[in-house]
Order: structure tokens, then sequence, then C-alpha cells
């Protein structure tokens, strides 16, 4: 291994560099209009339409390649440039097809053309992931509706792209455009958009290949207002309007010293323009020169660097400078005229003559040529894919290995690793198992459990089969071990895990230096103890993780821990705890990776799950947002304590609390996932509440409810748990579901369910399930008649909740209030604490009613987390320093000092600092 995977750390330096690499380069050119070094006539009437057009939400011009498409785009985007609008610009190529990595793009450009992206520029920058397209597209939306003025998007060479997922995302842009923008699609064929519908609806206009052929008068101002009549009459007949073939015959005029005559033999048909281009461009110049261009016109664009190593010259600069006079075949994509790419027409006619005078095996090695090239610059992406298009898959597999494998996606994001796996065929990433390695997890981040498990067990064949599974730490050896524990976390297959991340020698093989795989490790091991209840040792393996994230960097990882550190609390009833860890969790998320990331989904549904059991989250804003955590979660990547609490959380709600359309169907949800993904345990407990819901319709009796109570109560019999103790968590779904099915016909036997469930619950010490559970026993020892034992649960139960306000068990059920009101009696009588009599008050007082948690706006002008950047700046510390005290990354710490200087009116820090001081924010 070399570079970052030999360090097996992440160098965050060196991925700024290479982010930084790609903004100055690739990216820029591709946020720039190719430069039209010529101007062969202004078209009033075409911009005209285009002004109309700009009106509405989409612009669609389609039409073969040499219609002027982008020329005449370029002249309106300046146009209205001048008039005062935005106009971002975007040349897609094939590798663009990922939705994400499209609006990635689509961020830069709105960013490029001066639109405020806010955050999203900054995840931008870093590699949007773990985020869905809709609500990506979503903030771009807001994005474009916040600014005061028109907005419009100009995609160039969309026909290069092939992917029905990019369609519906641009449908979706056009179908929730606010009134202020127009999306532009420059293309040699028709999207697979609903045009009909739009053009229908008035939302779209299409400007064909019939509207952008040259009038005859066009004609000849495209090329001499001296031009004789009948030549302009032979020429318009031959050309029909046809602008690149206009073009290349006002070329051949200007070769011939403007001489009209010299227009008598030229056609102006495609077949006659790539004859000319031969005959007349490429057979008149130096045989280094042809060799040049056809070598060259393997690339989608070039500077004079690259062009060097392709062509094994060191002069490519005096070449292009040479070659100005070709300046409508050879086009610049920026205005240093860095950049380069030719004319679609002439790389065709180049490309052709290239595959006619070089063999394969030259051509091959000029494409290994550029793909060292892209490498040693840092472009991973175009150095892959040279490297297949050279037909070298091991070199392929080289690059993606060198560059992390499976870890990318840490850093760089699905879509990157995405790209760069799909230029190994499956046909050929057989051959190497680290590649199916990142296969599999990367399948794994997608949500298809069942195809990563196919991919990773390829790979441990692959390996074995070849003799590379290594006897020292590193490569392939490491790449098992991290997407196997990942994989069989996901897949909740923990106790297969027992022989070897729980066991101190195996993990002793791991280099300390190693801190990735060690705090995956830790990870693993607190899931590992959550499953069996053995929440201390999950606490310990929290700090353990921390410890090993923050030493090996990763914020993401870092993120992940603060949720398993909120679920060990949560599971103790420590909501206190609990709820602190999450919002460490969601802010570490939203301030690095964005308010639409997975993680912020992931901490949304457990802040969701912890103000539900406080009773603080009966509004729509607060189910809203749970729902869409919860879409978001059964999407993409998560695990079953996730899930589970999503399932508690959501069948508690829809039973007790849904009102007025607000249903999270969290049954549902959780039964799709547990078949799609194989997770047992979650389908044990999605079949549990199958019959609670049943009860509660009054289907307790259906044959359907009575046989599934008997399998389940086969499967799970009354103490089970304590013989095989990995059960404890569904258990405390099967004792709950079969309470309520007893409680039908069999009151003494539904009570003795919810004893064992509560023997159970105190046996891990899960309070916050005890807690729920003896107060539905003291229900029904209430119902039973036998108030004293009812109350000494519900007494029991208060005691454990007051401290941690876990009201939600008290309230949720009305027929609960005499009997909380029979127990603020006798507290009164024996001096209860003062504390628990509020409790029960307060709980009396939410009975049934469900009320909006209120979000005040912050009346100060800098955010907390602005607050504490200023704070720590105040100490004299660099960007660096401030990242490493407040678990943030250096471009957040950036981020935030913008915010800062423009709220505060300042340009540097000494100056953001005093004015601070002045109005009070730091002392």
């Amino acid at each position: 291994m070399t570079g970052h995977a030999k360090d097996n750390l992440r160098d965050e330096s060196g991925q700024e560099e290479s982010r930084q690499w790609l903004m100055q380069g690739f990216v820029r050119a591709k946020l720039s209009v190719p430069r039209q070094n010529i101007a062969l006539v202004c078209r009033p009437h075409l911009l005209a339409r285009l002004d109309e057009a700009s009106e509405r939400s989409l612009v669609l011009v389609v039409a073969t390649a040499g219609f002027g498409k982008t020329t005449l785009l370029d002249q309106w985007r300046q146009r209205t440039l001048e008039k005062g609008g935005k106009v971002g610009w975007l040349s897609l190529d094939e590798q663009d097809d990922d939705p994400l990595q499209l609006l990635t793009y689509v961020v830069f450009a709105l960013a490029h053309a001066g639109i405020d992206m806010g955050r999203l520029e900054h995840l931008a920058e870093q590699g949007i992931t773990g985020i869905s397209p809709r609500n990506v597209l979503g903030s771009i939306l807001q994005c474009i509706a916040d600014h005061s003025g028109q907005v419009v998007l100009i995609l160039d060479d969309y026909h290069r792209i092939d992917n029905r997922e990019v369609d519906q995302v641009l449908g979706d842009l056009v179908a929730g455009a606010p009134e202020n923008f127009c999306l532009v699609i420059n293309t040699r064929v028709r999207p697979a958009l609903n045009m009909p519908v739009f053009l229908a609806s008035g939302q779209a206009m299409e400007l064909g290949a019939e509207e952008l052929r040259f009038s005859r008068e066009e004609t000849r101002a495209a090329l001499s207002d001296t031009l004789p009549e009948e030549t302009l009459d032979l020429l318009f007949s031959r050309t029909e309007g046809w602008p690149v073939a206009i073009q290349l015959a006002r070329l051949l005029m200007m070769g011939e010293g403007n001489d009209p005559a010299a227009l008598s033999q030229f056609h102006g048909g495609s077949g006659h323009i790539a004859t000319y281009l031969t005959d007349q461009v490429v057979a008149t110049l130096p045989d280094d020169v042809q060799a040049f261009l056809m070598q060259t016109s393997i690339l989608e664009r070039f500077n004079a660097s690259l062009a060097d190593v392709v062509t094994d010259r060191k002069d490519s600069w005096k070449i292009l400078k040479a070659l100005e006079p070709l300046q409508a075949l050879i086009l610049p994509l920026d205005d240093r005229h860095y950049w380069f790419r030719y004319h679609h027409l002439f790389a065709d006619c180049l490309q052709e003559l290239l595959r006619n005078s070089f063999g394969p095996a030259d051509i091959a090695e000029l494409h290994a040529r550029a793909s060292c090239w892209y490498e040693k610059e840092g472009d991973i992406v175009e150095a892959v894919r040279h490297a297949r298009l050279a037909g070298d898959f091991d070199r392929c597999a080289r690059l993606i290995e060198d560059a992390g494998g499976w870890e990318l996606i840490l850093f760089g994001g699905i879509s990157y690793l995405r790209s760069l796996l799909r230029n190994i065929p499956d046909s050929e990433v057989r051959h190497y198992p680290r590649v199916v390695t990142a296969k599999s997890y990367l399948a794994l981040k997608d949500g298809n459990l069942r195809d990563a498990r196919d991919w990773y067990e390829k790979a441990v064949a692959a390996a074995a089969g070849d003799g590379r599974v290594q006897t020292n730490w590193g490569g392939l050896n490491r790449d098992l071990l991290n997407v196997g524990i990942l994989l069989y976390t996901y897949e909740d297959r923990l106790g297969e895990l027992e022989d070897t991340v729980m066991r101190p020698e195996v993990v002793a093989t791991v280099p300390q230096t190693d801190g990735l795989t060690l705090a995956i490790i830790c990870c693993c091991r607190i899931m590992y103890c959550l499953s069996i209840g053995e929440f201390e040792r999950a606490e310990e393996q929290c700090r353990l993780a921390m410890r090993a994230m923050r030493a090996a960097n990763t914020l993401l990882g870092l993120n992940y821990v603060y949720l398993h550190a909120g679920l060990t609390a949560c599971y103790q009833g420590k909501m206190k705890l609990a709820e602190a860890n999450f919002w460490e969790a969601r802010q570490m998320a939203e301030d690095n990776f964005g308010a639409d990331s997975g993680l912020k989904a992931l901490a949304d549904i457990l802040l969701g799950a912890l103000m539900y059991w406080r009773d603080c989250f009966t509004g729509p804003k607060q189910v809203g947002a749970f729902v869409t955590a919860f879409e978001h979660v059964v999407q993409f990547d998560a695990w079953l304590d996730i899930f589970a609490t999503g399932l508690e959380v959501g069948a508690a709600y829809d039973r007790y609390d849904s009102m007025n359309g607000h249903k999270i169907d969290a049954v549902t949800r959780c039964d799709s996932v547990a078949r799609e993904r194989g997770i047992e345990r979650l389908m044990v407990m999605v079949r549990a509440h199958r019959i609670s819901e049943a009860v509660a319709a009054s289907r307790g009796h259906d044959p359907v409810t009575v046989r599934e109570a008997s399998l389940l109560e086969a499967e799970f019999p009354m103490g089970c748990w304590r013989d095989k103790i990995s059960t404890w968590l569904p258990y405390q779904s099967v004792a709950n579901a079969l309470a309520d099915y007893y409680a039908q016909v069999d009151r003494s036997k539904a009570i003795a369910w919810l004893g064992d469930q509560i023997a159970c619950g105190r046996h891990v010490r899960g309070w916050l399930f005890v807690i729920r559970t003896l107060v539905r026993r003291a229900l029904m020892l209430e119902q039973a008649g036998d108030r004293t034992a009812a109350l000494r649960d519900l007494s029991e139960a208060v005691e454990l909740a007051t401290g941690e306000q876990l009201v939600k068990p008290f309230s949720e059920d009305v027929s609960l209030a005499p009997l909380l009101r029979a127990l603020q009696k006798k507290g009164r009588e024996e001096a209860m604490d003062p504390l628990t009599r509020n409790f029960i008050t307060s709980c009396l007082e939410k009975q049934n009613d469900s009320r909006l948690i209120l979000e005040g706006e912050d009346a100060e002008i800098l955010s907390p987390r602005e607050r504490e950047v200023i704070r720590e700046l105040s100490h004299d510390l660099s960007n660096k320093e401030i990242a490493r005290a407040l678990d943030m990354t250096e471009h957040t710490v950036k981020f935030h000092l913008k915010n800062i200087f423009k709220k505060l009116g300042v340009e540097r820090r000494a100056q953001a600092v005093e004015v601070a001081r002045l109005r009070n924010i730091i002392t």
C-alpha cells in the first residue's frame, strides 16, 4: 500500500490539497463556458425567445452537433448577466451520471455564479455523502428561492448522461423550481424527462434544429457582406443553414484570402465536413502537429502539461500557440487559456484518424500516460478512467486500493467510490479481492445487505483462492476485517463476532497506529454489549472508541460513537446523558456533514424518541422531522438499535397519539427493512407489534392473530432470555405483545408475562423498559382489583422516572389517571418527596395532551456554535487548533469564521474578538 492507505490514517491536509486541485483545475473548467474565439453572427430573434423562455422552469435546446447551441447559450448568458441575473454553467461528461455527483457540481456552479449556497457549498467541497439526492435537491431549491433575483442554470452536453435516476432528479428540479429559476438543458438527444407534461403546462419551452439553422441573411452575415448572390445561394443550399458547415466555409474562405471562389467545391454535409477537416485542416499541418492532434484527441480536456505527457514531448504549449488560427476547433475552457477541448466534430474526426493511423497498443499507451499524469495530479477518477480505456484493470484496481479502497466513502463520499468502481466490470473485478471488498461496503452503505454479503463472500473466496490473505497486518487482511465487522454488525449477526473482535488476542494483532480499525472494533464491541444487555461494558467501550476515533482523526467515526453512547445511556433510563450525547452527535453531523446528512437523520430519530418519552413529541413539526429521518434510514445505512427505537416510538405514537393525519407507520416500514435486509431480531419485534396492533384494532381473536401469538409464545417462552441473553431486546416486544393478547382472555397470564418482562429488564438494568412495563402492570393490577400491588408498581416506576422526567409512560393512557391521583394522595399522606409529587402532577396535566415544543428564535447575533468558535479564537488559537478543540474540521471552522465576520461587520480575526468583547458575546 502507498499514500494514505499505507499510513492507515487519513491526512486531512492531503485531502484538502486534493480538493483544492480539483476546484482550481478540473472542476473550475467544468464551471466555465467554453470560449468561442469567433463571433459568427448575433441572433437577436433567438436571444429574445430565450429571454421570454427564462420565465419558465425549463428550456430544452436539442439538436445534433454543429448547430451552435453552446455559442447561442453563451451569448444569452452574457445578455442575462448584463441584466443583473445570475447564471451558472456546468459542462457535463460521462462521469457525472451519478445523482449526488451531479448535484454536487450543481452546487459548485450556482456558488460560482454568485448564489449563496450556505453550508451546501462547504459540503460539496468535502464530497456530499450520506444524504439522499431528494434532500440535497430540496436544499438547492431553497437556496435559489432565497435569492432575490433571477437564477439560471445551464447544463451543457446533457446527452453524455445516461442514467434515469439523474433524469428523475432533473424532473424533480423542474417540478419544484421557484419562480425565479430557469433550468436550461443543452443536448444532442431528447432526455427522458416528462416534456409533454412540462410543455402542456407552460413550464417548458423547446428550441430545436429547425429554429437553430441560419437563415440566408445570417449566412451572409457569417461569411461576407460582399459575397456574390449566386455564391451565397449555392452555399446556403448546400449547407441548409447548418451553422458548423457555414463556420468551416468561413475558415476555408479566410484561408484563401477571403476569395469566395474557394467555396465552389464546398458541400457542407457531415461526410464532406469530415473529409474537409481531414484534407483541408489536418493534412495541411506538419506531421508532428498532426500526431499531436490525434494523440490528444483521447482527452476530454487537456492542458500543455497533460499534452506533454500523453504525446511524450515538452513543447505542447508552442503547438497550442501555433494552432490559435484553428480557434473555432480548439476551444479554451477558461479565461487564462489553460484548459482546452476540441470541438466535438473535430474530436470525432481526430479520433477516427487516430484509429486509422495508430494500432490498439499505441492508443492504449496514450491512455496509460494520461492515467499516470492524472494520478500524479491527484485526480484518481480520471486516472482510473484512462487506465480502464488502456485496458489495464490491474492498474485500475491498484489506483483504487492505494487511494483507500472501501475507506474512500469515509472521506470522499459514496458517489466518489461508485464512480471509481464502475470502471472495472464485474467480469474482471473478481480478480481483485480488495476492490470486491470495496463493492461490498458500497452495497452496505446503500442499504443492500444481501448484495453486500454476496460481494464480501466473493472477496473472501477470491482471497483464499489465490493466496492473497497475508500473515502480516495490512492490505487485504485489514480490509476484510473492517468491512466484515461492519457487515456482520449491520446484519445484526453480532454473536458470530464473539470469537474475533471480543477476544483480546485478535485485537492485539492490530497495530496501535491503526486508529480507524481499533475504533471500528470498539464500536462493534459497544453494539455487541448492547445486544447482550451489558451496558456498563458498553459505556467503557464508548470511552475507548472516542479515544480511538480522535486518534484516527475521523470525525465521522466519532459522530457514530456519540450515537452509541447515547443509546447506551437511553437503554438504562439515563435520559439526560443520552440527550447530551444525541445533541452532540446531531451538532457534529450538521456542522461537518450537513443539515440533510444521514448522521443527522440517525440523531433525529434518537432525539425524537427521547422527546417522545418526555411527552414533547406530539406536534406535527416533531412528527414530521421524525418521519423524514425515518424515511432516510430505512433507505440507507442503519442498524438494529436505530430501527428498534424507531419501531417502538413509531408504533406507540400511532397507537396513542396519531392525529390530524399524521401517522408514522413504523411497523410497516420496519417489516420491509427486516425482510429486505434479513435482520432476524427486528423481524421478531415487528411480528410482536403486529399482534399488539391487531388487539388494539379488536382483531385479537382473528385466526391469524391467534396463530401468530401461539408461534411467538413457542419460540420465546417465559424466561427464555435467561438462557439466551441476546434475546433480551426482542423479548421486551414479545412479552409486551403477549400481555396484550392474553389481556383479552386471561388477565393473570398477561400479568405474568409483564412480570417476566420486568425481570428481564431488571436483569440487564434496562430501566427505560422496566419503567414502561411497571406502568402497564400497575394498570392491569388495578383492573384486577389489586390496588395495593398496582400502587407499588406505579410508585417504583415514578421513582425511577422522576429524575429523568420520563413522562410519556404515565401520560399516554388516560385510564391511568385514577391510579396516579391515588398515588398522589398517598404521597401527601406519607410526606412524599416534593420532586416526585411535582412529577406526578406533571403527568396528570399532560394526560392525553399533545403539545408542540415551540422553538424560540435565538435573540443573540451569533449561534451557539459560532460563540464557541469566537471563544476559542479569543485564545489566539489557529484554525487547526480550534477544529481539534471543538471536534470539527478546519473547513467547518472557516465556514463559521466567515459567518462571524459577516455578522460582526469585520474582516480580520483580531477585529472579531474585539467586537465580540465589546458586545459582551465573550468576556
